[in-house]
């Protein structure tokens, strides 16, 4: 149907817009993946080698499902765009993000994210609103960003804080939607963030690339082929290493 034609148009065009590619700096590797839980989804996820030589890298997730959410998820990754290449702080960028979508009249009009930016000492300023903390798995073990602020969309003058991390070399740091915590099995059990935090622990010293397909893998052999109802997406970044 003529539909079904226009929601498959859809999903390429959103396939084109994520940085499914692997990005490899000369001190840093990232990967991300998103399985939508319907032809098109609201999660979202940016890598990118800025001018100065610094990487960002942003996940977010538009509250809702399907055209509605994929819409707006590619209008904040417009905005996005033209904001990351004047190399903002990220709680600036993450303040005037917030600002304009709490302005327009969008349906669904809330959002969670989490912005960060790694220069090449390792040094990586985060802002998160509203999202699931990311893990930052080091030799020292495992820690989360939770630094930021409320929601996207809700408060027009919110304002929202960041943290700098300093990352050494073989740290990776995992941002992920709570579609792969809340995925479920046949039996309505969740995954979890404990299980995932006990995975990332077994396979964080993989490349990101490896430990990016096995965070996917266990989540899905989790499911075993169960329909979920949240897109599950995940980036990993690894400090150190271009391999």
């Amino acid at each position: 149907t003529r539909l079904d034609k226009e929601l498959r148009t859809a999903a390429e065009v959103q396939r084109a817009l994520l940085s499914r590619n692997r990005q490899v700096t000369a001190y840093s590797e990232a990967i991300g993946d998103s399985i939508p839980s319907r032809a098109i989804g609201g999660d979202f996820f940016e890598l990118i080698n800025l001018p100065s030589g610094n990487f960002a890298i942003v996940l977010g997730d538009v509250a809702g499902k399907g055209p509605a959410s994929a819409i707006v998820a590619a209008v904040i990754q417009g905005m996005l765009a033209m904001e990351v290449d004047n190399e903002g702080r990220p709680s600036a960028i993450v303040t005037r993000l917030n600002r304009a979508l709490a302005r327009r009249a969008l349906e669904p009009r809330f959002a969670t994210l989490v912005y960060g930016v790694l220069s090449p000492d390792g040094r990586f300023v985060y802002s998160n609103g509203g999202h699931n903390a990311p893990i930052v798995l080091t030799s020292n073990g495992l820690r989360r960003l939770a630094t930021g602020g409320s929601i996207l969309g809700a408060f027009t003058e919110a304002r929202f804080d960041e943290e700098t991390v300093h990352l050494r070399p073989g740290d990776t740091l995992i941002m992920f939607s709570d579609g792969v915590t809340e995925a479920r099995n046949a039996r309505g059990v969740e995954f979890g963030e404990d299980r995932l935090l006990t995975f990332v622990k077994s396979v964080g010293n993989s490349p990101a690339h490896d430990v990016l397909r096995a965070i996917l893998a266990r989540v899905q052999d989790f499911c075993q082929g169960t329909a979920q109802t949240d897109d599950i997406t995940v980036t990993v970044l690894k400090y150190g290493t271009n391999s």
